[in-house]
C-alpha cells in the first residue's frame, strides 16, 4: 500500500446513513444528518420507550471499546498498488492477493466489494500470551515496526503480549472488533463468516459476533478434533480440540450445501421397485417414529392390505406425516406395506436420486458440528509438500478449509481470508474449482513479513 493524497476509502458512515433514509427518511434532515431524537421516536409505542437509554443493560465492554468503533468508522487515505510484475496472469486472473495492513485494506475493499463476498473465513492470532498481537498503522523500517507493534519494550527488547499484561485481553479485543465490522459489510446478503479460535478468547469472541451480527445470525459453533495423538502441552487437560465459530449476514437468506454420502450411507439404498429407471433404488424408513415432538394428529388408524387397523405404537410414538400427505404418497407409489410373521410394519420409500415430490435432487448430508477426520498434522505436512521444510507454526490443513468452501460457497462465489497466513485459503479454493469443476475466486490480505537483509540483521542486533 502507498499513501494516496487525493480521494479516500469507502465512507462507512456516509453509506449508514443513506440506508437509514432508505427505510426512515423522515430521520435524515436537509444536512444529511441523523436527528437522532427522531430515530428514538420511531422506536417508541404508545409513548412508551422501547429504547433503553438507561446506562444498566446487557452489554460487552473493554478498555478501547469506543476507540475501537471510530477505528472501524475512519476512512483511510491510502490505497492500492498493482504489482504487475510478481503477479501471474495480470489481465484475466479474478484472484486478489493483498500486502499489507488488513484494517486499512478491509476499508479500501469496501468500495468494490460492500455485499460482494460470499464466505469469509479467517484464523487469527488466538492470543495465547505468545501471540503477536499487533497495532495497527505498520511503519516501514525494522525499528518504527517493531516499536508499533510493541515487539520492542522501553528498554528495547522483544517482548510478548503475556496474560499478566493488564491489557491483555483488550488488547485482542481492540485489534478483531473493528475488522470484523467491516467484514460485515462485505459479506452478501447470502453470506457467511467463519472464525478460527481456541479457549482463550472463544467466548469473548462469541459476544463480539453476537453484537456485529446478531445473535439471531449465529449458525453454529463447530468443533473441530485437531489432535489425534499427543495433545499434553496443557497443564490439567489435553485439550485437542479447537472451534470454528459461524455467522451468517442474513440468517433468513442463508442456505448450505450438503455433503457427498458415504459409501456407507449409499450402502442403505439397496431396495428396487417398478420405479427404479427413473428412481433409482430406495431406502425403506418407518413411517412410525419414537422422540419427535408428539402430536395426537399424527396418530390416526392407517388400513393395511389385509384390513388390519394400525396404530403407532403406545408410549409416545407418532407418524412421521400426516394423514392427507400419505394418502397422497401412497398413489404415488412412495409407500410399502411390509408384513413380519403376524405384524405389519409401514415403510417410506426415500429415493436416492428422488425427494418425496418427485424432483431430482442430489442426496446428501449436512456438515456435522463436530469434525473428527482431519488431523491438525496434516496442514504441516502440506506446507512440507510446497517447501520441502516446517515454513509455517500449524497452519490449517488444506482438506479443512476445502471442506467450508465447499459447504458454504457456491461454484461462482467470491472468498475472502483477511488474516491469510501460508494462503491455506487460496490453496483450498483452487483445489475445490478442481474438483467440482467450478469458477470460485479469492481475495487474500496479509500483513507484510520482515525479509532481513545481511544490513538489517546487523541493524537488528543492537536491539537483542
Amino acid at each position: 500500500m502507498e499513501n494516496k493524497l487525493n480521494g479516500e476509502s469507502f465512507d462507512i458512515v456516509e453509506y449508514n446513513i443513506s440506508k437509514l433514509k432508505e427505510l426512515f427518511p423522515e430521520i435524515v434532515t436537509g444536512d444529511n444528518e441523523v436527528d437522532i431524537a427522531a430515530l428514538i421516536d420511531i422506536f417508541k409505542k404508545n409513548g412508551d420507550g422501547t429504547v433503553d437509554d438507561s446506562e444498566e443493560h446487557y452489554q460487552f465492554n473493554w478498555w478501547g471499546k469506543k476507540k475501537s468503533k471510530r477505528k472501524a468508522k475512519e476512512t483511510t487515505t491510502k490505497t492500492l498498488r498493482p504489482v504487475k510484475k510478481d503477479s501471474k496472469n495480470w489481465d484475466t486472473t479474478q484472484n486478489i492477493y493483498i500486502e499489507g495492513d488488513n484494517l486499512d485494506a478491509l476499508k479500501i475493499l469496501l468500495k468494490s466489494y460492500t455485499n460482494k463476498i460470499k464466505m469469509i473465513y479467517i484464523d487469527p492470532p488466538y492470543n495465547t500470551g505468545k501471540d503477536f498481537v499487533y497495532k495497527d498503522n505498520l511503519t516501514q523500517t525494522i525499528q518504527e515496526h517493531l516499536e508499533s507493534t510493541e515487539q520492542l519494550s522501553e528498554e528495547g527488547f522483544l517482548f510478548e503480549n503475556t496474560k499478566t499484561n493488564g491489557k491483555y485481553h483488550s488488547n485482542w479485543l481492540n485489534m478483531i472488533y473493528p475488522r470484523l465490522r467491516l467484514a460485515r459489510n462485505l459479506l452478501s446478503e447470502n453470506g457467511c463468516i467463519l472464525i478460527s479460535i481456541d479457549d482463550n478468547e472463544n467466548v469473548d469472541l462469541k459476544k463480539i459476533c453476537d453484537e456485529i451480527f446478531g445473535e439471531e445470525n449465529f449458525v453454529s459453533q463447530l468443533i473441530w478434533k485437531s489432535k489425534t495423538g499427543g495433545a499434553n502441552d496443557s497443564k490439567f487437560v489435553a485439550i485437542d480440540h479447537e472451534y470454528i465459530l459461524v455467522y451468517a449476514k442474513r440468517i433468513d437468506k442463508f442456505e448450505v450445501n450438503s455433503l457427498p454420502y458415504t459409501d456407507e450411507l449409499l450402502r442403505l439404498y439397496n431396495s428396487k421397485d417398478e420405479y427404479f429407471e427413473t428412481r433409482d433404488p430406495y431406502r425403506p424408513m418407518l413411517l412410525m417414529q419414537k422422540g419427535l415432538s408428539f402430536s395426537k394428529s399424527l396418530t390416526y388408524p392407517i388400513e393395511a392390505p389385509d384390513g388390519t387397523i394400525l396404530y403407532p405404537d403406545e408410549g409416545g410414538a407418532i407418524w412421521r406425516w400426516s394423514e392427507p400427505v400419505l394418502k397422497k404418497r401412497i398413489e404415488e407409489g412412495y409407500v410399502e406395506f411390509v408384513k413380519k410373521g403376524n405384524e405389519w410394519k409401514i415403510y417410506t420409500k426415500q429415493y436416492l436420486n428422488v425427494d418425496y415430490d418427485g424432483n431430482k435432487i442430489n442426496r446428501g448430508k449436512l456438515l456435522r458440528s463436530v469434525i473428527s477426520d482431519i488431523d491438525g498434522r496434516k496442514g504441516i505436512k502440506d506446507i512440507q509438500k510446497l517447501f520441502d521444510e516446517k515454513v509455517f507454526t500449524n497452519p490449517k490443513p488444506t482438506d479443512l478449509i476445502k471442506l467450508f468452501i465447499s459447504v458454504f460457497s457456491n461454484k461462482n462465489d467470491l472468498i475472502m481470508d483477511f488474516f491469510s497466513g501460508s494462503a491455506t485459503t487460496a490453496q483450498a479454493m483452487f483445489k475445490v474449482n478442481e474438483d467440482e469443476n467450478s469458477n470460485r475466486n479469492f481475495i487474500l490480505i496479509q500483513i507484510p513479513e520482515l525479509i532481513l537483509s545481511d544490513k538489517d540483521i546487523l541493524d537488528l542486533k543492537k536491539y537483542l
